[in-house]
């Protein structure tokens, strides 16, 4: 058994899987399809709780015609009037080196709605110790873990050296025009932590497209 002591513990004591459970339930609920309505309601949503949480929120609309005509612009593979950037900072002392927490909050479609064991893709069904709903494991399992990371570190108090942030991004599943959108608002950091479902294993790489006509 291993024995957290310190400022680990201090931060482990704000965190309770019961949050979590609801939290990630109340997400799987907003129908977050890339392109969709409920992807710019989610965002909205994500915004709000984070600045409950007492987060520093930058909630931008995305300049989605100016990107586009970028020579670089990753591409959308679904139509969007809108789309909306959302990072939240948790700020440190300026000593040491920064990280980002980065999450997609969009989905892919549900599919075949009579194949759903739940009935409702998007119905946050929990059994037993499975939740059950589209986006459930890709990506709003690691999103949630990712936003109580952050509200424990700023309920516990204990002093970051660098800042922490944390990027709600769209488009993930369409291009990844979310993340680019945020490194053009000027968001940097000297690490980031994408969570995606891995199997709790660590990827230091990444997958690669191209987009092209």
């Amino acid at each position: 058994m291993t024995i957290i002591t310190g400022s680990a513990a201090r931060v482990f004591d704000h965190i309770d899987p019961g949050d979590a459970v609801g939290l990630i339930t109340e997400l799987v609920r907003i129908p977050s399809v890339s392109g969709s309505e409920a992807e710019q309601e989610i965002q909205e949503w994500l915004a709000a709780w984070l600045g409950r949480e007492g987060l520093e929120v930058d909630h931008w609309e995305v300049p989605l015609a100016g990107l586009a005509a970028e020579p670089d612009f990753p591409g959308m593979e679904v139509p969007r009037k809108a789309a909306y950037g959302l990072v939240a900072r948790l700020p440190g002392t300026g000593a040491g080196q920064s990280l980002m927490l980065n999450g997609h909050v969009d989905v892919v479609p549900p599919g075949d709605r009579d194949a759903w064991r739940t009935g409702d893709p998007f119905a946050g069904v929990l059994v037993g110790d499975d939740l059950y709903g589209r986006g459930a494991c890709d990506m709003k399992g690691g999103l949630t873990s990712a936003l109580l990371t952050v509200r424990a570190l700023r309920r516990s108090g204990v002093p970051l050296a660098g800042d922490l942030l944390l990027a709600c991004v769209v488009g993930e599943e369409d291009g990844g025009l979310g993340t680019y959108a945020t490194l053009r608002r000027g968001w940097r950091a000297d690490a980031c932590v994408i969570a995606e479902p891995t199997g709790l294993d660590v990827v230091p790489a990444n997958g690669g497209a191209l987009t092209f006509r």
